[in-house]
């Protein structure tokens, strides 16, 4: 932040020094030729707009969170794919006829223009335009809870002013599969997401080898998995473990193979019995190298999966009555 600061310094002090000298000089430069002048005139135009835009910020951008700052602001967390993680001010975005309204809501792909005085102060948004609205995640509370889960967990892994392309690409890829995708694949989506997180953050786990003896994976009768060494233990080195969970192979084959590959989402025909595993070990995995703080998405997402298997439960006890009418019975559904 210093030297951001230092450098804006030298450059508004160049010109001020050059505007004095083309101030001083203005009887000179008159008697020059026109095109010398129009030149020099040109070259403080371009300087001038320079200095202008040292204190904006133009990105495209993915809304993370937003919070209520007074009874019309908002300040909104973004992530963009030249500065990493801005929080800025959405003047008036709590006004339903504000043009910021929707374009700052979660989620939503925007560009943005972020004025700021210094470099450590809280920005000001002054253009924010739509590039789209995920209007799926916006009307069905699920999808909702689940890209909310995708946004807890890339706030809690980064940190400020971080440029990193691939982590935007990624999460614009995973709302985009959660905005689109059949539901039951949202946990595939989830995994895939961590699993590219990790590996892009430095700590992709160890799955082909044991991390204390290095015996290779297909030699171990049993796999166990030590979150805190990283990586896959065999049945003797997991005794001088204490906190070692067991893990199926059909799973470790299946991350490795993913993480080799990198393209698409976890193959949840082939890993479907065991995919719940896959997400546990990764929410360990996550909260000893990354973050330990409980992720309030996942509650949520829980609570819905639950009402939801309840409303399937009751609808099944109905459709037998419903289709034979009962014995003897009215059928309740029919007119």
């Amino acid at each position: 932040m210093e030297e951001k600061s230092g450098q804006n310094l030298k450059r508004g002090n160049g010109l001020t020094l050059f505007s004095l000298f083309l101030l001083s000089n203005l009887n000179n430069l008159l008697n020059y030729p026109e095109p010398l002048i129009l030149d020099l005139v040109f070259l403080f135009c371009y300087i001038l707009k320079a200095w202008c835009l040292m204190n904006f910020i133009k990105s495209c951008g993915i809304v993370l969170k937003n919070i209520d700052l007074s009874e019309q602001d908002r300040i909104v967390t973004f992530y963009t794919k030249d500065y990493g993680i801005i929080e800025a001010v959405a003047k008036g975005a709590r006004k339903i006829k504000s043009r910021f309204s929707v374009a700052v809501q979660f989620p939503s792909l925007v560009d943005i223009l972020i004025y700021r005085k210094k470099p450590e102060s809280l920005g000001i948004i002054t253009d924010c335009k739509i590039r789209y609205l995920f209007p799926e995640i916006r009307s069905d509370i699920l999808r909702f809870a689940y890209a909310s889960y995708i946004s807890e967990v890339a706030l809690l892994s980064l940190r400020g002013e971080e440029k990193n392309k691939k982590l935007f690409y990624l999460l614009v890829k995973t709302f985009l599969s959660i905005e689109r995708e059949k539901k039951s694949k949202f946990y595939s989506s989830i995994c895939s997401f961590k699993l590219k997180l990790l590996h892009i953050l430095g700590y992709r786990p160890q799955l082909k080898r044991c991390v204390e003896c290095g015996k290779d994976v297909h030699k171990l009768d049993s796999l166990y998995f030590a979150p805190a060494r990283g990586g896959i233990l065999c049945q003797s080195c997991q005794r001088k473990e204490q906190n070692v969970i067991g893990i199926s192979r059909i799973a470790a084959m299946e991350i490795s193979r993913f993480l080799e590959d990198k393209t698409g989402n976890l193959d949840t025909k082939r890993i479907k019995p065991v995919i719940r595993q896959i997400n546990d070990l990764l929410d360990i995995y996550f909260s000893i190298h990354i973050d330990e703080r409980r992720i309030n998405s996942q509650i949520l997402i829980k609570d819905l999966e639950n009402l939801e298997k309840n409303e399937r439960r009751d609808i099944d006890r109905i459709r037998p009555r419903a289709d034979t009418g009962g014995r003897g019975g009215k059928n309740i559904l029919s007119k």
